[in-house]
């Protein structure tokens, strides 16, 4: 039987019939199949044991899940097909015998760490889970102390010169009503300023009371660490050429700076803007003076150690004063 169709040209085209080879694009030494029409294939199991009958393995080249399509005339019957999963049982079942069941067991090799030759494995156990080693934290101290009866006007330096001489300082912290605290770097020196000051002290005739405060406080490890390499309030800048290399610092420091507005300041306001550029209220001293080997040094006093301490690391970073000697000063108010 012919069909047609019609193209682009409107005359009818003969389509022939089509004949599906099964060679075509399977193996070329396989042969053709059809497709069997008689019962489905049992499958082989461990409960069903297989007919008596000679077993004839089918290749089986696109599945080797599915029944293989045979020709009833050329090939075994339907009952001797053999999956190419199922093992091979003897043609002939023995009386009162199970017959084998079907297993199938994967091994696979556990991968085996591999150590670098200098790594020592011998006498690896352990008879308790390790434990952490404990690292040494400051202890809890009261080392803050309460200034009570100040002046309204009160500034840093006058803290400073109430706690002259009596150890290093932390911070200071000022309160309302004419309150402010310090606070020491160990209670053993708040202990001595509580000591000899019992009675209260004068300062600028006036009568200042100093309290033990209840507050238990832990100075942070950061801090205490860079104490402990002679971090202060103080930061001296050693080498200082003249106003202009002040200034351009402070450009370096704050980009925003406007030069024009500097023409008029003295050495002392410029390093002060600079120093108001780590904390516009921890300021307590900016002044450049000669020191005793005719050098110009910069002194930048300020009211915490941690101020003092970024101001230290940004000066350090400038490019414009890369030939000063930048250090940590003693503090006023120590010993």
């Amino acid at each position: 039987m012919t069909q047609t169709c019609k193209n682009n040209f409107s005359k009818p085209v003969p389509i022939p019939q089509s004949v599906f080879d099964p060679t075509k694009y399977g193996r070329p030494t396989s042969q053709p199949s059809h497709v069997f029409s008689g019962p489905r294939p049992v499958v082989a199991n461990s409960l069903t044991p297989p007919p008596a009958t000679t077993h004839t393995e089918v290749s089986a080249p696109h599945s080797l899940l599915h029944p293989v399509e045979v020709n009833p005339e050329t090939t075994a019957p339907a009952a001797s097909i053999v999956y190419a999963t199922c093992p091979t049982l003897p043609t002939s079942p023995v009386e009162n015998s199970t017959p084998p069941a079907i297993t199938s067991t994967v091994h696979t090799a556990r991968p085996v760490p591999r150590l670098a030759e200098n790594v020592n494995t011998s006498g690896l156990k352990f008879s308790a889970w390790p434990v952490a080693e404990t690292r040494a934290r400051a202890p809890s101290q009261k080392r803050t102390v309460i200034l009570s009866g100040l002046p309204p006007s009160a500034s840093l330096a006058d803290l400073s010169g109430i706690c002259a001489k009596t150890g290093v300082i932390e911070r200071f912290e000022f309160k309302d009503n004419g309150k402010a605290l310090v606070h020491f770097i160990d209670q053993q020196q708040a202990d001595q300023f509580l000591a000899r000051t019992a009675n209260g002290l004068e300062y600028k005739k006036k009568v200042i009371f100093v309290d033990p405060s209840n507050h238990v406080d832990v100075l942070s490890g950061r801090i205490r660490e860079a104490i402990e390499r002679g971090a202060r309030r103080i930061i001296r800048i050693v080498g200082i050429e003249d106003i202009k290399q002040l200034k351009m610092a402070l450009k370096e420091l704050e980009p925003s700076t406007d030069l024009g507005l500097l023409q008029n300041k003295s050495e002392d306001q410029v390093l002060h803007e600079m120093a108001v550029s780590f904390g516009a209220f921890d300021v307590q001293l900016a002044a450049v003076r000669k020191n005793a080997a005719g050098y110009k040094e910069g002194r930048m006093v300020f009211g915490k150690i941690d101020t003092a301490m970024r101001a230290y690391n940004a000066m350090r970073q400038l490019v414009v004063t890369e030939g000063c000697n930048i250090t940590f000063g003693d503090d006023p108010c120590e010993t």
